[in-house]
């Protein structure tokens, strides 16, 4: 062979095992490899199995080789690094271990190919089995994951059985028809399951500075800008109304609803407000607001305009008809100094279907069956009957200006009792018949 220092050297290969197709040197028992680096690397050749070990004693270079014939498949392995038990039952490997532990154990990475398959482990833990022969799959263990700076790319075929699935993998294919891209899951269990991503879908249209909440819309994801969820200010937002209060956690806007909230139930249904401070205004609260012209840009009130509504309605046996009703109406155009209004109470007279007006609360006036009071107490001109105490008031009691009727029994009178505006009394009394 050539050599760099000595003369060419000649060495004939005869055939041996009796097989004139195979040739080289027989060696047995032990010979040396001269190394620059290790200098004579021991080298032991086993013709039990038809292996060659060299060897330093800290480091080995393993080659296995079994031929033709031998009982298991057809593999070869090369070991790199401390002595340790060599892998069986593939086809080839390759094996690095920088443990250099010199006991056998786990190797720090392996190579292997078996039957069309392409394995590779990591600290006897395989994090990639390639099947090239056996279904064209990727399967990662769990625990394990993909990582590469630069984009992955992974094919994905157009159907899927579940046969193909071991316990505890998935698979991603691609539904063309339904332009959607799923993905196949069996559990430990053998339980099958299906996700569905829909491709080319929108999936936060535009809306601002909401994001729009994702649905299920006929078994697709879909989302809508009328449905937004408002993550800056934490906040859900309904109907898309012009303007988002960013302290309101539910906003809702109706225009195409009569009634965009509708509650049932077969139990009382009620609605508990609870409020918890210290601060003495800060208590459940139902307010009313309206306006004329838009959301966005909203006009004046006009005269007798409903600010506020609540109804009471009952079935009749056809029908939910009209009980009563409390309304807020305004009493004249709003400007920013004028801002009149009056409370009106509807009832049914009984034995009837006519709804009155029964009672008007205005200003300082009270209408009893009159819609424009003017007095602190207006009635109609209905009887009115008033009760009187049957003995006098405390005169501590009556303000200025103050009347105050009461019975004298005994006496057989009405007495009536005034105090003037600067505070000097006086006793009427009414003989009764």
């Amino acid at each position: 062979m050539p050599s760099g220092t000595t003369p060419n050297l000649g060495l004939t290969l005869p055939s041996i095992m009796g097989d004139a197709s195979i040739w080289g040197q027989e060696l047995n028992g032990n010979f040396s490899i001269i190394d620059t680096a290790f200098g004579n690397l021991p080298a032991t050749i086993k013709s039990s199995d038809n292996s060659i070990l060299l060897t330093d004693g800290a480091h080995r270079i393993l080659a296995n080789i079994k031929g033709l014939g031998a009982a298991g498949p057809e593999y070869v392995y090369i070991w790199l690094g401390a002595n340790a038990a060599a892998p069986t039952g593939t086809n080839f490997s390759i094996i690095a271990d920088t443990t250099d532990t010199g006991a056998p154990g786990f190797a720090d990475l392996t190579f292997n190919t078996n039957q069309g398959n392409i394995g590779l482990s990591v600290d006897g833990t395989t994090a990639f089995d390639i099947g090239t022969r056996t279904g064209n799959r990727l399967n990662v263990p769990a625990g394990y994951g993909y990582h590469q700076n630069n984009p992955a790319r992974i094919n994905a075929f157009n159907s899927i059985g579940s046969a193909v699935l071991a316990n505890g993998q998935l698979y991603f294919y691609l539904d063309e028809a339904g332009n959607n891209l799923r993905i196949r899951t069996k559990y430990s269990t053998a339980a099958l399951h299906l996700a569905t991503l829909p491709l080319d879908v929108t999936l936060s249209p535009a809306g601002s500075p909401s994001t729009s909440v994702q649905f299920n819309n006929s078994g697709v994801l879909a989302g809508d800008a009328s449905f937004e969820w408002d993550n800056t200010n934490k906040g859900l937002v309904i109907g898309a109304p012009a303007v988002v209060n960013p302290f309101v956690a539910l906003t809702i806007n109706g225009d195409n609803y009569n009634s965009p909230i509708e509650v049932h139930s077969s139990f009382a249904v009620g609605m508990d407000l609870y409020s918890h401070s210290n601060t003495n205004f800060r208590a459940p609260t139902i307010g009313f607001f309206r306006s004329g012209g838009t959301q966005a840009s909203p006009t004046v009130v006009q005269g007798s305009w409903v600010l506020a509504h609540m109804g009471v309605s009952g079935y009749n046996g056809s029908a939910y008809a009209a009980a009563g009703l409390a309304q807020m109406i305004t009493t004249e155009v709003w400007t920013l100094t004028a801002n009149g209004s009056k409370w009106q109470f509807f009832t049914n007279v009984t034995g009837t279907l006519t709804n009155v007006e029964t009672l008007t609360l205005t200003g300082h006036f009270v209408g009893c069956d009159n819609t424009s009071p003017k007095f602190v107490l207006h009635t109609s001109s209905a009887a009115v009957a008033l009760g009187a105490p049957s003995s006098a008031p405390t005169d501590s009691d009556l303000n200025n200006n103050n009347i105050s009727f009461y019975l004298d029994q005994v006496g057989n009178n009405l007495k009536v009792r005034v105090k003037y505006s600067d505070g000097t009394l006086k006793l009427a009394t009414i003989a009764l018949a």
